[in-house]
């Protein structure tokens, strides 16, 4: 089993694929185990990238320290796992609660972040806090007037065989 230490604490994580180019990160919602992602996601995601999965603290194989626990804290720890594994740059999929973290990976590490995927997931800010914490990152800049947040619809739907266009 893989673990590596973050923040003084032992983390599991697996990293699947060899493709080159900016790797996957897929964050699981609150108290999932990453083996979640095994069954569909991995295989699928594998083939074209790199595609990291881990367990939050607490979860699965992960250490649990006690005391709080908030996205911000999370996010932090995605980070530190980051660095751990010598990823510079990622995209990021967030899937509910890890959606939440996600965003927060976003907003407090902004460079570590290429794309960011967010899937039944909300916000823990309002849309003017959103806004106005993103107006204070120079990576951002200039970006706003093009912030858009758009549903993906059955047609956004790439098909599992890789032969279609994507749509977007």
């Amino acid at each position: 089993m893989p673990f590596t230490s973050v923040q003084g604490r032992k983390v599991y994580y697996e990293l699947h694929g060899e493709a080159g180019g900016v790797p996957l990160v897929l964050v699981m919602g609150m108290g999932g185990s990453c083996r979640g992602w095994l069954p569909l996601q991995v295989p699928d995601f594998s083939q074209r990238r790199r595609t990291l999965i881990f367990d939050h603290r607490g979860a699965g194989g992960s250490e649990d320290p006690g005391g709080d626990l908030t996205t911000r804290l999370m996010a932090d720890d995605t980070a530190g796992l980051l660095d751990a594994l010598g990823i510079e740059r990622a995209d990021v999929l967030g899937v509910f609660m890890g959606g939440m973290v996600a965003q927060e990976l976003a907003l407090g590490h902004p460079g570590r972040v290429d794309r960011l995927v967010l899937v039944g997931s909300s916000t823990p800010f309002t849309a003017a806090a959103l806004r106005g914490a993103l107006a204070r990152e120079p990576l951002f800049a200039g970006t706003l007037p093009r912030l858009r947040v758009r549903r993906l619809t059955k047609s956004d739907r790439v098909p599992r065989s890789g032969t279609g266009a994507r749509r977007g």
